[in-house]
């Protein structure tokens, strides 16, 4: 399995196992979005979501 984002000229790849679970392709996603984002922006990103809703915190 592989998660991928391409910008621009640029394509980023995480390979998990076949048999990931949720919270590895969650963590791989966190992983690759801090490629393109840096790590603080995806922390808040991360507490600015709401797992309840699959969107965004209405706070």
């Amino acid at each position: 399995m592989e998660l991928i984002i391409k910008e621009g000229d640029i394509t980023y790849i995480k390979s998990l196992d076949r048999y990931a679970s949720p919270e590895e392709m969650l963590i791989g996603a966190y992983e690759l979005i801090s490629k393109v984002y840096s790590q603080q922006a995806v922390i808040e990103a991360y507490y600015r979501t709401d797992p309840d809703t699959m969107g965004i915190r209405n706070d």
